[in-house]
């Protein structure tokens, strides 16, 4: 005869519950961009678009959890969030869904700020070729660092099976499985996921490899000089390429990109528009995404 127990969530559970979750929101997010769309104008519509993410998001994840209720994809998974064998606090939900959302968006547009201010003629002729190589390190480090953290957090969550997201690992939010007795994660299936780790691991040993000899060979170099020197030319060119503005943002164009018509515009901008209407925002003429070319380098002159 089966018993209802409480067993540890694992890996397999969270996964599911995740990817359930990932669509329900990005099906909100849909809802609200549609609706946004018929309200605001086109380039607001666009320039706002991870806002949007944003807003989806938290009103998936705080008419859920912080409210203390399942989310869709627990409640198909059938698991439940605990904290030191009770419910977790309202504190403890609210700063996991903080973590979660919000702290990326606020790391990306960060990001995307220094990005501009070092592409910004005025603010870059500032700086010295020194300063402004060396803050360009800094941005690259940064990124790196973090994408190398999520990576080790995935590997530790296949190795363990516990805490997917970041938020619930800072938090110490876990999970229980309410199965019947003999109905939990099956051994092999835990494997698979304890060899994923294992994989990821051994990619960020490469990847932190690769890069320690990359540094180690550039140093090494008798010529070292001479390669600062074009990195230096090449970063002046890419400051000159901000005196374009985007047709559709009416910002400074990031990542430049041109139709097959010579058209440019932000890579973001004439990406998204392709993807809904494929033609120039210009001229109408036909454009698919595939089509679009990035100027990479681009000097206005």
């Amino acid at each position: 005869m089966y018993k209802f127990v409480a067993l540890p969530a694992g890996a397999p559970e969270l996964v599911r519950s995740s990817q359930k979750d990932r669509f329900y929101a990005h099906y909100l997010n849909g809802l609200l961009s549609d609706t946004a769309r018929q309200l605001l104008p086109l380039r607001h519509w666009i320039q706002y678009q991870r806002e949007f993410q944003l807003l989806a998001e938290l009103a998936y994840y705080g008419l859920t959890t912080v409210h203390g209720n399942q989310t869709l994809g627990e409640e198909y998974c059938n698991i439940v969030q605990v904290a030191s064998s009770a419910a977790p606090t309202i504190a403890r939900r609210t700063g996991a869904v903080l973590v979660q959302a919000l702290a990326p968006y606020v790391f990306e547009k960060l990001l995307e700020h220094i990005h501009w201010k070092l592409t910004n003629r005025a603010f870059s002729q500032r700086l010295s070729d020194e300063a402004y190589e060396r803050l360009t390190k800094v941005v690259e480090f940064c990124e790196e660092t973090v994408s190398t953290l999520r990576k080790l957090h995935l590997a530790i969550f296949y190795l363990q099976g516990t805490f997917h997201q970041f938020g619930k690992r800072l938090t110490s939010i876990r999970y229980i499985l309410l199965r019947y007795s003999g109905d939990g994660t099956e051994p092999s299936s835990m494997n698979v996921y304890k060899t994923l780790g294992w994989l990821v691991l051994l990619q960020i040993v490469v990847g932190l490899g690769k890069q320690l000899w990359k540094k180690g060979f550039q140093r090494s170099q008798t010529r070292g000089h001479i390669q600062d020197d074009c990195r230096l030319l090449f970063a002046r060119r890419d400051r000159a390429h901000t005196d374009i503005k985007c047709p559709l943002c009416l910002e400074h164009c990031t990542s430049p990109t041109t139709t097959l018509c010579g058209h440019i515009f932000c890579w973001q901008c004439v990406a998204e528009w392709t993807s809904e209407k494929m033609e120039c925002p210009l001229c109408r003429r036909a454009t698919l995404p595939q089509e679009l070319v990035s100027l990479q380098h681009f000097a206005n002159q």
